[in-house]
């Protein structure tokens, strides 16, 4: 199993950590990684 992850943002800012579903991908979070 491989774990892909991407970091956003100021890293000194509070952790935030979106999980997607089965049957989608990460392009499910572009509108809050935008927003936040």
């Amino acid at each position: 199993m491989v774990l892909q992850y991407k970091e956003f943002g100021d890293s000194s800012s509070p952790l935030m950590v979106f999980i997607h579903g089965g049957g989608v991908s990460g392009w499910m979070w572009d509108k809050q990684i935008k927003h936040f």
